[in-house]
């Protein structure tokens, strides 16, 4: 279900392959057995990234309403830390889980339950 939601987001956000691939952490190749295998089959770290992903596109989807309000949120500059003049989806983008726990906690406050958090989340 979380590999479903991920792709569902990746759409409705307009990411292109390259974009899905850097979310994830993958090659081309990763991704595709990422779309074909089940989440529990994943490693821990694309089930980390796709949790705060989704908690980022469910508080985004809630509070904007539309897709055009999500993108027009992900898209633009933001001036407050942690993103300081760039998009969520660039900050993102550009710095892996750590960019993606960041935003995801800008959003909704919190972070996905996680045991053992990795060492990436404590600098959050």
């Amino acid at each position: 279900m979380a590999n479903t939601a991920f792709f569902k987001m990746a759409e409705d956000w307009g990411l292109n392959i390259n974009d899905q691939c850097k979310l994830l952490g993958v090659g081309l190749i990763d991704l595709e057995k990422v779309r074909k295998t089940p989440a529990q089959d994943q490693n821990r770290n694309k089930l980390i990234r796709i949790r705060c992903l989704v908690m980022v596109y469910k508080y985004l989807r809630k509070n904007e309403g539309t897709l055009d309000g999500v993108s027009k949120k992900l898209r633009e500059p933001v001036s407050d830390s942690p993103f300081f003049g760039s998009s969520p989806l660039r900050h993102m983008l550009k710095n892996g889980v750590v960019g993606i726990a960041a935003a995801t906690k800008f959003f909704t406050g919190s972070l996905p339950e996680l045991q053992n958090k990795p060492e990436e989340f404590d600098t959050v």
